[in-house]
């Protein structure tokens, strides 16, 4: 599948954007909304902190407040909780398939609302299955004089492990489908496709409808 000839632009440099189905967001985010895990076990990897292992991870809304703008409302917000008092932390997790100027101001957004709603800090993690887009969404994103910057912590592909075996992706189906999909054009294209297709398979009905979408088989078939 070609991706088109659009350019975002970051502080004066062009780079490419991806053109996907936009129903292939969904199903990323609904991975992401159905096992938060994915996003809290890398987030304890790049901060070095067990955020994880025996501690609550609760899935919230995305809606910064009640009057929240459509374009202000995060695909998933996860609330990583150590059980020591005040010792938690927020996740914001979007899910990127193209570079957007617009995100520059609508991230920080998000995470100063976040913050602001449940009094502790917060990071934001970007998921996308493409190399492109995770070079471009892990730049500083600048506040303005003094070197205040957001930076996104980035889920791409080399984060994302190749899921071969099918009964790692029986274990795991989530995963699997995550990884056929971010490792698509690689040399474990089929494989990782194979063991998510049929990991697919042992999925309760309603998630199989939402996860096996002609937008995964654009992605696996090219």
């Amino acid at each position: 599948m070609r991706r088109g000839g659009r350019t975002a632009a970051w502080h004066g440099r062009c780079f490419p954007t991806v053109a996907v189905p936009s129903s292939l967001h969904e199903i990323l985010v609904q991975l992401i909304r159905d096992r938060p895990a994915l996003a809290a076990d890398f987030v304890a990897a790049r901060l070095g902190e067990d955020w994880r292992a025996g501690k609550r991870i609760e899935l919230l809304s995305g809606e910064l407040s009640q009057t929240s703008a459509p374009q202000h409302r995060a695909d998933a917000v996860l609330l990583l909780d150590r059980g020591q008092g005040d010792h938690r932390l927020a996740v914001v997790v979007e899910v990127q398939l193209a570079a957007d100027a617009e995100k520059l101001f609508t991230w920080p957004v998000y995470l100063a609302g976040i913050r602001a709603k449940l009094r502790c800090p917060a990071v934001l993690v970007v998921v996308t299955p493409y190399r492109a887009v995770r070079n471009w969404a892990s730049r500083p994103i600048s506040l303005g004089p003094g070197g205040d910057a957001v930076r996104p912590l980035v889920l791409g592909p080399e984060a994302i492990p190749v899921v071969t075996a099918v009964e790692a992706a029986h274990e795991d189906p989530e995963l699997a489908l995550l990884s056929a999909v971010a490792h698509a054009r690689g040399p474990q294209a089929t494989p990782t496709a194979v063991a998510a297709l049929v990991a697919a398979r042992s999925l309760d009905e309603d998630r199989a409808k939402v996860y096996v979408d002609p937008a995964l088989f654009t992605e696996w078939l090219g």
